[in-house]
C-alpha cells in the first residue's frame, strides 16, 4: 500500500493489479499532474456484508466543474469518469446507476454481470486501506483466495474476463461465454489476456482452478 510499489508493479514490471494498486496509481498520477483528487473508501455488497467490509474497494474523486468518480479497479465497471450525482447511463452496452442513499452514503449499481458498491466522500490515506487489503489476501473465505481472476479491457475488444475456468467477452452490448476444459486452453487464454506467459505458474493455477471447478460441480449435484 505504497505509491512506489504501484509504480514498480504496474509501470516498471508491466503487471496488473487490483483496485488498491490500480486506483492507487491512477489517483497518484492525477495528483502529480495537477488535479485535485480525494481517495475514498467503499464497501462491496454493504447491504449483506455490513460495514465490516468498509475499505474493501478504493476509488478516487476528482474536483473539476463538478465532482467526478474515477475507478479503474472495478473490473467490469465504467471505463470513463462519471459525475458524482444521481443518474443513470449507458456505457459500452452496459447500464449503470448512481444513487444517493443518505447524507453520507452513495450506491453505485453495476450491471447484472458484475458487482456494485457503496461509498462515502470521506478522504482516506492509503494506510487506512491496509487492514482490508491484508484481510482479502489472508482470509480463507475471501473471494480473492478462492478464485483466479483476470479482467482485461481494450477499446477494440471491450472486456474479457477469465474467472476460474469461465471465459467471457463483453463488447457493445453483446456477451459470449464458454467454459475452459483443458490446461492448454487455459494457458493460451491466460497468456493472451496477460500479454505474457506465467511459465510453470500456469500449471499451479490450473490445478487449483480445476479442483475448485470439480468441487463446485459435485456440490451442485
Amino acid at each position: 500500500m505504497e505509491e512506489h510499489s504501484f509504480v514498480q508493479q504496474i509501470i516498471e514490471e508491466g503487471r496488473g493489479g487490483w483496485c488498491y494498486q490500480r486506483n492507487g496509481l491512477l489517483t497518484a498520477v492525477l495528483q502529480k499532474i495537477g488535479f485535485k483528487v480525494t481517495r475514498v473508501g467503499s464497501c462491496i455488497k454493504r447491504d449483506t456484508l455490513g460495514e465490516d467490509a468498509f475499505g474493501d474497494h478504493l476509488i478516487g474523486l476528482v474536483d473539476l466543474d463538478k465532482r467526478y468518480v474515477v475507478d479503474a479497479g472495478l473490473g467490469l465497471g465504467p471505463v470513463d469518469p462519471y459525475p458524482l450525482e444521481e443518474r443513470e447511463w449507458q456505457e459500452g452496452g452496459f447500464h449503470f446507476r448512481l444513487e444517493r442513499l443518505d447524507e453520507r452514503w452513495w450506491r453505485f449499481h453495476n450491471h447484472e454481470d458484475w458487482i456494485g458498491h457503496d461509498f462515502t466522500e470521506e478522504p482516506r490515506e492509503l494506510g487506512w486501506f491496509k487492514n482490508q487489503c491484508c484481510r482479502l489476501q489472508d482470509d480463507e473465505t475471501s473471494y480473492f483466495r478462492n478464485n483466479a481472476i483476470v479482467v482485461s479491457w481494450s477499446p477494440d475488444s471491450g472486456f474479457q474476463v477469465l474467472a476460474e475456468d469461465r471465459h467471457s467477452r463483453h463488447h457493445n452490448g453483446t456477451s459470449a461465454r464458454r467454459q475452459i476444459q483443458t490446461e492448454e486452453d487455459y494457458a493460451n487464454t491466460l497468456t493472451g489476456l496477460l500479454g505474457k506467459s506465467l511459465g510453470s505458474g500456469i500449471i499451479t493455477l490450473w490445478t487449483g482452478v480445476r479442483a475448485r471447478s470439480v468441487a463446485r460441480e459435485q456440490s451442485e449435484t
